[in-house]
């Protein structure tokens, strides 16, 4: 099931990122790796804890906490490609002699490690992983939620059993796009930063000088931006994994 998102999120990232090179060969490995772990394990883990729990209904907290795993576990293995992508949309923005250069991911990968170090490549680490748990919840989580919910009160004749319909995914995938933006920019603008710094400021020391110097309102600067940025991309992942997951057990099941 892995292999599959894995195969379906490059085809839509490779259209999207077509119009926006900077960056391109990052964010395809980045969204190979640990876009495609973070989706395929939290359903993964999910689908094991209903066969444990009877086929019965998840509550919200086990949701959570298997996003929250699942999202840390992606992030882990994805953090160096996200590094990179970060590091080079950032050259876009910068002077002529202030930017890196990098030629591609790899070109990234390498130039990182041997001129800063290895650990390097985790720059952000801590961040990055408050926004995996953050974004999974937001978008994994709720989706889960949100789906049995209008399911239940809204659409509950016209969905068959264990097969919510159209109508209930997009409501559902609908609230997790925003759900997952919300959740998330905070962290991703911590990450951000923390990435792109050379002086290693911690988690921390990052907040706190938002905090001080913007104000709390400042996490969620750019957020309708972010939206668009993000949303999109969930509801489209959302609505299509239930067919495709459906396809997948058919054919290999």
């Amino acid at each position: 099931m892995v292999i599959l998102f894995l195969m379906f999120k490059i085809l839509i990232i490779t259209i999207i990122l077509l119009f926006l090179l900077a960056g391109l060969s990052a964010a395809l490995m980045r969204q190979a790796v640990y876009g495609t772990a973070r989706i395929g394990l939290h359903r993964s883990i999910s689908d094991e804890l209903v066969r444990r729990n009877n086929g019965q209904n998840l509550s919200f907290t086990t949701k959570a906490l298997s996003g929250m795993v699942s999202g840390s576990i992606a992030v882990c293995l994805g953090t160096p490609f996200d590094v990179a992508l970060v590091r080079m949309q950032a050259d876009s923005m910068k002077k002529l002699s202030e930017q890196r250069g990098y030629k591609n991911v790899f070109d990234a990968l390498i130039r990182v490690t041997r001129e800063e170090g290895p650990g390097k490549l985790y720059s952000g680490l801590s961040a990055s992983v408050l926004r995996g748990m953050s974004i999974n919840v937001g978008m994994m989580a709720c989706f889960d939620q949100a789906k049995e919910f209008i399911g239940h009160n809204f659409t509950h004749d016209k969905d068959p059993a264990g097969s919510p319909s159209l109508s209930t995914q997009m409501g559902a995938s609908i609230i997790a796009g925003f759900t997952a933006a919300f959740f998330s920019l905070p962290f991703d603008l911590l990450k951000s930063r923390m990435q792109d710094s050379t002086k290693g400021s911690g988690v921390l020391s990052i907040a706190t000088s938002v905090i001080r110097k913007e104000g709390p309102f400042a996490f969620w600067t750019g957020f309708s931006a972010y939206y668009m940025r993000t949303a999109p991309h969930a509801m489209i992942i959302l609505m299509s994994s239930e067919p495709i997951t459906k396809f997948y057990k058919k054919l290999f099941n």
